[in-house]
């Protein structure tokens, strides 16, 4: 039986955001040392991090449709005044 305290779980973002950090580097190192300006390396990078994000958020939306036969107003995200 272990007595030793574990360390407490990271957040998924915080890895992910290290995880992302650490490969971007990698990238743009690699980049570099094959010749890549260091301006057309972070613009290489950019554009595939907005790749990335554009791709994200159309995944969440196709996944967060309103219910068939909603109202307008649901698709939209209004929400019922409540009294």
């Amino acid at each position: 039986m272990s007595t030793t305290p574990e360390a407490p779980a990271l957040p998924p973002i915080t890895v992910h955001a290290e995880a992302a950090a650490g490969a971007r580097r990698c990238v743009s190192d690699l980049l570099e040392a094959a010749g890549a300006r260091p301006e057309e390396v972070q613009h290489l990078l950019t554009v595939i991090e907005a790749g990335a994000v554009e791709g994200a958020h159309a995944e969440v939306a196709e996944d967060t449709q309103a219910p068939a036969g909603s109202t307008d107003e649901f698709g939209e995200g209004s929400l019922p005044s409540r009294r």
